[in-house]
This record gives C-alpha cells, sequence and structure tokens, in this order.
C-alpha cells in the first residue's frame, strides 16, 4: 500500500495528509501550510494562489480515507471486512427477529397462517384457469381433427382427451365416439376437475381459519433461549472487531467459520421457536400448499414439474469469460436461473465451466428437491458431457456445482434439465455442547 500513501502525502512536509484542503489548481495540501497567509505558491503547478478569507475547500474524500487510516489496508483486508459486515448484518437481522419472537410470540403464528391463506387462495384461481385453458385447448385440437369418429384414428390428441376425461373420473364405454359427443365430455370433465380443487381448497382453508381462532401463546425451552444468548454475546464481539478492523489475516478463516457457525445455529434455533409457536405443523402446512390440490395425475399439473430449455455459450457472451445468468424461469411455482462462468485457453479452447443452478425457495420450514440435468453438446454431434444429480435446496442462496472439462472450439450448447420432485422437513438439529451425548433434535 505504498503507492496510496505516496498519493497521500503533503508536497509541502511530505508527511501524510493532516485535515488537507483542495487548492484552485486540484493539488491537495496540508491545511496548516495556508495559515497566517495571504497568498502559497503551489509546489506542483508553481502557480501563486491567494489564500481566501474562509480558507481553502477541504478536501473530504482524501480527509475521509485518512480519518479511517484506509491506506494502511491491503486490498484483500477491505474485501475481508466486506464480506464480514454482510454476515454480520445478516446475523443481526436473525437477532432481531429472535427478539420479537421472545416479545410477541403470537405475531408470527398469526402472520404465517395469514400468508398461507393468501398463497392458497391465489394458488386455486392459477390452477383453475389453467385447468379450462387445458381443457378449452383439448376442445379446439378434437374440433379441428379431420375424423368425425374416434375409433377410426389413433391420433395422439384423442389420447390427450381420454387422459383428461379419466383423471376428471368421467368415464366413455362408446365403441365408437363423435368428436362433438367427446368435447362435451372434456367441458363436464373441466367442471369436475374445478369442483374437485374447490373441494381441496374448502377443506384446506377451513383448517387454516380454525388455526388462525385458535392460536395460542407458547413457552420456548429455556436451554434454546440461553444458547441463544450466548450467541449474541459471542457474536457482538466479533461485530465490534469487524467494525474496528481489528482482525488478522491468520484469523480470517476462524472468524469466518465462526460467524457461519453462528449463523446456521441461530437460524435453527429461530426456526425451532417459529415451528413451536404453530405447534410444530410449519413443515406439514407448507407440505398440503405445496401439493395442492393433489391431482398429480392431471397432464396439465404434471408438466408444471419439468422444464426443459437450452443455452447458447457464445451467444450469451460467455465467450469473454463473464459470467451470466440466466433469466428466471418457473418450475412448479419456484423461481430458478442458471450461473454460467467459463474459461477460454489462449488459442480460445473452452478449457472450464462451472454450472449453477440458483432457486427462490419462499418456503420456511421446507426444502425443495430437485433433479437437475445438463448436457454440453458441439452442434451437430452427440452429448460431451452429461450430468445428472438430485439435491435438496434451501432459501437463500443455492447452488449445484459441476464443472466440466472439455478442449472444445466449437460453438456449444448447454441443453438444461430441472424437475422439482417435491419438498422435505429441513432439518432443524442442533449439537449439543457435550459431544458424548447425542444432538438434540427441534421437532
Amino acid at each position: 500500500m505504498e503507492t496510496i500513501k505516496k498519493i497521500l502525502e503533503c508536497k509541502f512536509c511530505h508527511d501524510v495528509f493532516n485535515k488537507c484542503i483542495l487548492l484552485p489548481c486540484g493539488e491537495t495540501i496540508c491545511e496548516k501550510h495556508t495559515l497566517s497567509h495571504q497568498k502559497i505558491d503551489c509546489p506542483s503547478c508553481k502557480s501563486e494562489h491567494e489564500v481566501p478569507t474562509k480558507g481553502f475547500p477541504l478536501n473530504k474524500v482524501a480527509n475521509n480515507f485518512i480519518e479511517f487510516k484506509l491506506y494502511e489496508l491491503n486490498f484483500g483486508d477491505v474485501f475481508t471486512f466486506q464480506i464480514f459486515e454482510h454476515s454480520c448484518l445478516k446475523l443481526d437481522q436473525i437477532f432481531k427477529s429472535y427478539f420479537k419472537i421472545i416479545e410477541k410470540p403470537a405475531e408470527f403464528p398469526i402472520q404465517f397462517l395469514e400468508q398461507m391463506v393468501q398463497a392458497i387462495d391465489l394458488k386455486r384461481e392459477e390452477i383453475k384457469l389453467e385447468n379450462e385453458s387445458h381443457a378449452k385447448n383439448l376442445v379446439i385440437s378434437l374440433l379441428d381433427s379431420e375424423h368425425d369418429i374416434i375409433k377410426e384414428s389413433k391420433d395422439e390428441k384423442f389420447d390427450s382427451a381420454y387422459s383428461y376425461l379419466k383423471s376428471a373420473a368421467i368415464k366413455s364405454d362408446d365403441k365408437k365416439i363423435s368428436v362433438s359427443n367427446l368435447s362435451n365430455l372434456v367441458d363436464n370433465a373441466k367442471l369436475e376437475v374445478n369442483r374437485k380443487i374447490d373441494e381441496k381448497y374448502l377443506n384446506l382453508i377451513n383448517e387454516l381459519n380454525f388455526k388462525l381462532k385458535n392460536v395460542t401463546v407458547v413457552t420456548f425451552d429455556k436451554k434454546y433461549c440461553n444458547e441463544m444468548t450466548k450467541i449474541y454475546n459471542d457474536f457482538n464481539k466479533i461485530y465490534d472487531d469487524v467494525k474496528k478492523l481489528k482482525f488478522e489475516n491468520k484469523n480470517i478463516v476462524e472468524i469466518r467459520n465462526k460467524l457461519q457457525k453462528y449463523r446456521e445455529k441461530a437460524n435453527k434455533i429461530i426456526r425451532y421457536m417459529k415451528d413451536r409457536s404453530i405447534e410444530n405443523e410449519g413443515f406439514d402446512l407448507e407440505s398440503k400448499l405445496y401439493n395442492f390440490p393433489n391431482l398429480n395425475d392431471l397432464d396439465f399439473i404434471k408438466s408444471k414439474k419439468v422444464q426443459e430449455f437450452k443455452i447458447d455459450i457464445e451467444s450469451h457472451g460467455i465467450s469473454r469469460s463473464e459470467p451470466v445468468v440466466s433469466e428466471l424461469f418457473v418450475v412448479d411455482g419456484i423461481k430458478f436461473s442458471i450461473y454460467l462462468k467459463i474459461k477460454k485457453n489462449k488459442i480460445g479452447e473452452l478449457s472450464y465451466m462451472a454450472q449453477l443452478l440458483l432457486c427462490e425457495n419462499k418456503f420456511y420450514f421446507s426444502a425443495i428437491i430437485v433433479e437437475h440435468s445438463v448436457q454440453l453438446i458441439p452442434l451437430m454431434n452427440k452429448p460431451k458431457v452429461k450430468k445428472s444429480f438430485i439435491k435438496p435446496l434451501t432459501p437463500e442462496s443455492f447452488r449445484l456445482d459441476r464443472r466440466n472439462e472439455t478442449d472444445s472450439k466449437e460453438n456449444l450448447k448447454l441443453f438444461v434439465r430441472v424437475q422439482v420432485l417435491g419438498v422435505q422437513a429441513r432439518d432443524l438439529t442442533i449439537e449439543t455442547k457435550n459431544p458424548q451425548k447425542k444432538p438434540a433434535t427441534l421437532k
């Protein structure tokens, strides 16, 4: 950092600036060299400047830089500070949430249940609209048929119509049925599916409303409150050091690991307390919301669970070794995006590629189970790389890493397939202080 310190050196006293001012020519010097003088000669431009009655304006940027002694830091320290500060602010939000639960234990269950009601209302309307659109498309497809009698054809559109009737429990025993009659049956099936959706909706909404009317204030296990207090006190000691930049390079990994450990443990305690406040039914209720209306034999619902698309690596600017994030795409109501970064060697060959799957999980007690497969394919050739893997995804920053080696200079395309398999309860296990004892499970 000697170069930065040299820049902050006064041309008069050759020391780091002390309350520096800005001359009309743009040069910066210490204010003390202008006191008791009417004129001053600039050591850089050799011009003579008259000293104003109120003095020259302060160089606020340089003064702030000097006040916090940032010239003594290296860029690694500044970057480390930014990372630590981000982690500390996240932890601070967790603690605010904790104190809020302690002060108002009934607030979260009411808020959670009201959000569930809103979500189920919205999902019912969306699925009914999708059902009506699906039935309409089936009818249009049937009426466009060249055949009047279904039995005379093996067209896939007729199979789709029969599959829809079956899912709505509507039978057709006719050996030969006209297109118009089949279309009428599809309309009847649409009404039956909507009836089933409304029936499932009323059952769930009544359950949620009953819980809203009977929210009770619960007590929390003191050992978890004591553990949270200890984490809070330890965290504040570290946070004070981070704010004062009191850390050495050798302690960076240790501090980072501590902050990560505090955050994981505090999050689990908060999640336990919130789950406890709704009688340990958090995952059960979120699972019901995710699976609603639980009519998975319907084709248009099945199709929502899978998304396939391709990314042209060259056209996305990845050839310049810049990271690229794809547009958001929705699978089963959950937002995803793909993050790509590649490296090329000196002759332009693709030598490295990292591909991450990012997910926006709005569930609090549930992890999302995803099957994710990728194929890296040169044009007009067989796949060079194919990977398939399954992993649960949890809120905030989620990613699945796959790094693929290839020496291709061809225009590559990445074929991506994402399938949501369901949700599972998130881990609420907290390690006890005594390693000989079994870990306490928060349920």
